[in-house]
């Protein structure tokens, strides 16, 4: 699965890993090892969708819906910040998420 990652999703990963190297404190997110782990995990998960509570930079969101595509189920991100949740839905989309 981590072999067919889309030249999209790629680039839009590398990008928030490189923001979050210039300047950690702006986004709270996971590594990519890290990120991995809770792509296996969710892929383990028993039958339904996933649900993340808050997106930050929405790494962990681009992660999550590789699991949830594997699936075929949804995720469904939920983020009080009106401005997370719109840069959130851009990245998903060039990601092609």
């Amino acid at each position: 699965m981590f072999h067919d990652i889309s030249p999209q999703m790629q680039q839009v990963m590398r990008a928030l890993e490189e923001q979050l190297e210039r300047d950690q404190r702006s986004l709270r997110t996971v590594d990519s090892d890290v990120a991995r782990i809770l792509t296996l995990l969710a892929l383990s998960a028993p039958t339904g969708a996933f649900l993340e509570l808050g997106s930050s930079g929405g790494y962990s969101s681009l992660w999550l819906s590789l699991a949830a595509r594997t699936k075929g189920v949804t995720l469904t991100t939920v983020d009080l910040d009106e401005k997370k949740v719109a840069r959130l839905v851009g990245k998903l989309g060039r990601a092609d998420a």
